[in-house]
């Protein structure tokens, strides 16, 4: 059975600019009328209105699509109306034009509103949403379970005597870098900076993204001489990592050391560090 109707129109997308050209329909399901829009509406406009838990798999689709590793895709996702609640949304996008060393210029799609098909299958209980334990964007652990997992560690370490040494990393100037090169290709850098966080700490140590721009690493058994040199090396993979961009990313990073005073105190050091 075709679950998707309520057509919503087609709509081109220039991918070098950002700027979309769509059919009113497409805004005015979501409850906004000509006041309500910028004079240029960009792809943006809809993508800061889709629902956190549905981000990430549209921007990986997007991205994916801007940097030529696919041409064409399908997904289905919530957007937020103006006032209240949400609809569904089911987007098929295709590149139309490529420059003459085959980077993607401009792509063609529509959107056909689901929501009466989806709602149903909520209701009967279809549709499971998970417990947000991760950070959506790149699948890591969030700030609340990092702050979780310190506070065991910490009471495991008056048992064991473990080193707990934390290090808080931040990429410089993140702001320039969604300003400049796009929303999408920032959100490219967090969620490739998030895998090699990942990719190289050893299993007992934890990796979460802290904040916007910050990520946290739990090192757990090791003396603050070698977390900063692991650190040092973290960043300087990183640095040197080619994001498909020209965009110089630059890191930097602060350590701190567990000196046995109570977890909310040690927080509020590194609380410090991330204003």
């Amino acid at each position: 059975m075709n679950i998707y109707n309520d057509n919503l129109g087609e709509w081109t997308w220039q991918l070098t600019t950002n700027i979309i050209d769509v059919e009113p329909m497409r805004y005015s399901s979501l409850g906004y009328v000509g006041r309500d829009l910028p004079t240029v509406i960009t792809i943006e406009f809809f993508n800061e209105k889709i629902y956190v838990e549905d981000y990430s798999e549209v921007r990986d689709k997007m991205l994916a699509l801007i940097l030529g590793e696919i041409d064409r895709y399908e997904v289905v996702y919530r957007i937020r109306k103006k006032d209240s609640g949400y609809r569904w949304f089911y987007d098929k996008c295709e590149v139309i034009e490529k420059d003459d060393l085959g980077k993607p210029l401009t792509a063609h799609g529509y959107t056909l509103d689901v929501t009466s098909k989806m709602t149903g299958l909520e209701k009967n209980g279809d549709f499971q949403l998970k417990k947000n334990f991760h950070d959506i964007l790149t699948q890591i652990n969030n700030r609340h379970t990092m702050l979780e997992h310190l506070a065991i560690e910490i009471e495991k370490s008056h048992i064991t005597m473990d080193f707990i040494v934390v290090s808080i990393i931040t990429i410089n100037d993140f702001k320039t870098i969604n300003e400049v090169e796009g929303h999408i290709f920032g959100d490219h850098v967090l969620r490739r900076t998030a895998d090699i966080l990942r990719e190289s700490v050893d299993e007992l140590d934890i990796v979460g993204r802290y904040g916007g721009d910050q990520f946290m690493i739990i090192f757990i058994g090791k003396p603050e001489n070698v977390v900063v040199g692991k650190t040092n090396e973290i960043l300087k993979e990183i640095e040197t990592y080619h994001f498909g961009n020209e965009y110089p990313i630059k890191l930097n990073s602060e350590i701190v050391s567990y000196q046995n005073e109570p977890l909310i105190e040690f927080v509020d050091r590194l609380e410090q560090l991330t204003v």
